[in-house]
């Protein structure tokens, strides 16, 4: 039904109830075949229909602007539904290379059950490459892990790994500081110098006060390259209730130790000893290690209770 058109050409789909505005495409005239732009009864949505295959294939949401293909309700500016597989890859977009060498590459979903249902792949068209990457639900990403294999860890890559940033060479190792960050750097002699530091708790009082997350003990020393270190520290302190000791490498929290008595106020203090330990590799520098107590201002009692110890490996 023509309207009052403000254009060359104006479909107006009228009031009538099960209106269509369409704008059909036929083979011969043949109305099973080919294609019509329609505004559908009930929609302002505009809607390219297959009429071979009866179904809408792209479909323009007035007011949005969103494009869904495969579906009739888009709910970003581009949402692509597939047609559904019942297992394997369904490949929902394609970035194609008329070069038959390079074929291109495709972003698909895996519709499986199991651990790796629903996941995300990028998937290689050459013939035969199948999926390069893959992101799980769960946030983790596989290299080279396939479709069946889910990847068990934040990156896990079947095959070599290559970094080529910060400094790398031959013989150098990969060592991570307190933070966990790596970079390259000779590796560890194996101890042929061996060095103890000894560092006693020398504040007075029995116990000793300090605020909370207050350093009780502080030590300090450097090395030379990948260094490795073992460290031991003790104290003891005078309270009730739950009370921890923190050891820390560089302001990093390495161990802790909890300590409990029962009890509700200071008539119920205890004695109990506290142990907190770490060994690793340090790198080339300067380096602090500290015990803290986060919720105690009772420990120590000198340096016959309290100390920390460095064995160092140079």
């Amino acid at each position: 039904m023509f309207g009052s058109p403000t254009a060359n050409i104006a479909i107006d789909r009228g009031s009538q109830s099960g209106g269509f505005a369409s704008l059909d495409f036929f083979n011969n005239m043949n109305s099973s075949t080919g294609w019509s732009m329609q505004m559908q009864p009930g929609s302002s949505n505009l809607n390219f229909l297959d009429r071979t295959a009866g179904l809408n294939r792209v479909t323009l949401e007035q007011g949005t602007g969103n494009v869904g293909i495969g579906t009739t309700n888009p709910g970003v500016p581009l949402d692509v539904e597939g047609s559904g597989v019942t297992n394997g890859l369904e490949k929902v977009i394609r970035l194609h290379n008329a070069d038959a060498g390079h074929p291109g590459w495709s972003l698909a979903q895996q519709q499986s059950t199991g651990n790796l249902g629903g996941a995300l792949h990028i998937v290689d068209e050459t013939s035969g490459a199948g999926s390069r990457m893959v992101i799980r639900g769960n946030g983790n990403v596989g290299i080279g892990t396939g479709t069946t294999t889910p990847p068990g860890a934040k990156l896990e890559v079947a095959g070599q790994v290559k970094i080529t940033g910060g400094s790398p060479g031959a013989g150098k190792v990969l060592t991570s500081d307190a933070s966990g960050l790596a970079s390259w750097g000779a590796p560890a002699t194996g101890g042929s110098n061996t060095r103890v530091i000894h560092t006693p708790d020398t504040r007075s009082g029995c116990p000793g006060f300090l605020p909370f997350d207050t350093p009780i003990i502080t030590q300090t020393f450097s090395v030379t390259g990948s260094t490795p270190v073992s460290i031991t520290a003790d104290n003891i302190r005078h309270d009730f209730d739950r009370r921890d000791l923190n050891l820390y490498v560089d302001g990093g929290l390495v161990d802790r130790t909890l300590t409990y008595s029962p009890g509700i106020n200071s008539g119920d203090n205890k004695w109990i000893d506290a142990h907190v330990a770490w060994s690793g590799i340090l790198s080339n520098g300067s380096h602090t290690i500290t015990i803290m107590s986060p919720n105690s201002s009772r420990f120590g009692c000198g340096p016959e209770w309290g100390a920390i110890d460095t064995i160092i490996f140079d």
